[in-house]
């Protein structure tokens, strides 16, 4: 018994460790004063609710000019101008369960 609670115990802390690790987010600069960002997705996209998500963070991000989900690769893609805001970043890493996350050029 207390070998099961000893290998559960380790199970559960090493998935914690692994869910609160930095996601890594990484800026591009794009032609046309634009920077996308690209990052692989904590939670599982899957494709009955890409598009659903996809119109949702276009309509509460007013300055996202482009957001994309891939279920096969499980990467999310957003464009936002050059003159971005770290509070929109940090909203929709908020929203997408990235928190903390480090950015990358």
């Amino acid at each position: 018994m207390r070998r099961t609670t000893a290998a559960l115990f380790c199970i559960l802390s090493l998935c914690s460790f692994g869910q609160n690790s930095d996601t890594t987010l990484i800026k591009h600069s794009l032609d046309g004063n634009l920077v996308s960002f690209d990052f692989k997705s904590k939670n599982l996209i899957n494709e009955f609710n890409e598009a659903k998500w996809e119109n949702r963070y276009k309509i509460l991000y007013k300055d996202l000019i482009e957001f994309e989900l891939d279920p096969e690769s499980q990467m999310v893609h957003f464009v936002l101008a050059i003159e971005w805001d770290s509070k929109t970043v940090d909203a929709i890493a908020k929203q997408l369960h990235v928190m903390p996350y480090k950015l990358v050029d």
